[in-house]
């Protein structure tokens, strides 16, 4: 299964957007279903996105020191507000369908959304990393914005 709303096309505006040199980005695509992903590799920061069959709900970015945010976070109702899961749980709007449970819903994300992370050396910044992510955000409009 390809990603939703993932396309090459959209890697070169971004990092275009950003002022990156088009390799700068690395991409690690995660169709659903997909495995949580392991830790933010060594010297990396990342902007990821989530997308359901329906829309993308979330951008956010990880420092090179915020492995649990980039790792875990988002899959676990408890961490905060701002995850992926908090805004699912927290959504009087849902649009998918009944409300996944609170103690199901990061299985639900993994078996649901499709994921895409924009590997980042974090030599070039924290600028161009927040760039990248707030372009993508205008550019796809997702459903929990935020830079969380």
């Amino acid at each position: 299964m390809t990603t939703l709303i993932w396309q090459p096309d959209l890697a070169i505006a971004a990092a275009r957007a950003a002022g990156l040199e088009v390799g700068a980005v690395d991409i690690e695509i995660l169709p659903r279903p997909h495995k949580q992903p392991g830790r933010l590799p060594v010297g990396k920061m990342a902007v990821y996105l989530f997308s359901s069959a329906w829309q993308v709900l979330k951008i956010g970015k990880a420092g090179p020191n915020s492995h649990a945010r980039f790792s875990s976070h988002h899959y676990a109702p408890g961490r905060a507000m701002s995850t992926l899961a908090g805004k699912i749980i927290a959504d009087r709007e849902w649009p998918g369908g009944p409300r996944p449970d609170p103690g199901y819903i990061g299985e639900w994300i993994k078996r649901n959304c499709d994921r895409v992370n924009l590997l980042l050396d974090s030599g070039l910044g924290t600028a161009a990393m927040t760039s990248l992510e707030e372009w993508l955000i205008r550019e796809l409009r997702p459903r929990y914005e935020g830079t969380a």
